[in-house]
């Protein structure tokens, strides 16, 4: 057996290291000196010029971990979520459209410090996207019309003479009477809407309208839906909001400190001008400052 004294008594190379260390500066204390002011020197020099401070939230978090990967992919795809939500609440739905108009046409005045604002949708701004909101339905029949106007559209304007849609028309209705199995509604569609047109213009020149079919059947719910202003609601009703994402450079200690600060002011400024009107803001942008603040202040 072994004796517990020796082993403890045997050298060590982190013993013996330090031995030598302490030699060395016991033997050359000025050089010692030099080379720790030396190092002291280089530290700081770095720190000042290449120290940083991360003060995005997501770097609490571990980048590896798969909802974390999500996020970051989704942010890619669509942008961060960095809008100032602006809550406006009232009695009455047209106090809130008042409110959001006065407020958005405030923000709307300051490009420096807000940007994409958004309380309603105008019409017309979205009607460039109009296809992507049909069914499926509607856009085979519209791909069935056009596929009908082919010839027309490579220069057989000869097929829209009145003469040849008439009598086209009254073969095509007379074959339909003849079986009894079919049912095209287009047809019958069309020679109302042609009629319906050569009575208008015979009796009024200036009054006219389209004989042709549309080549996108549209609900005239929806159309008129396209000519309304929405404004971002609740589904009760008795809350609207508006939405702006901060303008310019928002990262660092400051943050969006600016847009936000000016932000209350108009937003108290319009609570102030409105009566029965009560407006609140948030979002992770006001969140993160008001967070920074306090750990500044504490």
């Amino acid at each position: 057996m072994s004796d517990p004294t020796s082993a403890s008594e045997a050298p060590s190379l982190l013993s013996d290291a330090l031995r030598s260390l302490t030699h060395a500066v016991a033997q050359r204390p000025k050089t010692t000196l030099v080379l720790v002011a030396i190092s002291v020197a280089i530290c700081t020099v770095y720190s000042a010029t290449s120290l940083t401070f991360k003060t995005d939230r997501s770097d609490l978090i571990d980048p590896e971990t798969p909802f974390h990967q999500r996020w970051i992919r989704y942010t890619e795809t669509f942008g961060e979520s960095s809008d100032m939500v602006v809550v406006v609440e009232a009695p009455e739905p047209e106090t809130i459209k008042h409110a959001l108009d006065v407020l958005g046409q405030k923000l709307q005045r300051h490009p420096e410090l807000f940007a994409n604002v958004l309380y309603k949708v105008v019409p017309g701004k979205l009607r460039q996207k109009g296809l992507q909101y049909l069914p499926p339905e509607s856009l085979a029949t519209g791909l069935d019309r056009l596929e009908e106007y082919r010839p027309i559209l490579n220069g057989r304007w000869d097929l829209v003479r009145l003469d040849s849609v008439i009598s086209l028309l009254r073969y095509q209705l007379q074959d339909l009477r003849t079986d009894a199995h079919a049912n095209d509604r287009r047809l019958w569609d069309h020679a109302e809407r042609l009629g319906n047109s050569l009575a208008r213009f015979a009796e009024d020149r200036d009054d006219f309208i389209n004989p042709w079919p549309e080549i996108l059947p549209v609900d005239p719910a929806l159309m008129d839906q396209a000519n309304q202003t929405v404004y971002m609601f609740n589904e009760a009703g008795t809350m609207g909001f508006l939405m702006a994402a901060p303008a310019g450079k928002t990262d660092g200690f400051n943050g969006a400190t600016a847009a936000i600060d000016r932000l209350r002011q108009l937003i108290a400024e319009t609570a102030g001008e409105i009566d029965g009107v009560e407006i609140r803001l948030t979002g992770i942008p006001v969140l993160e400052n008001d967070e920074m603040r306090r750990s500044q202040a504490d």
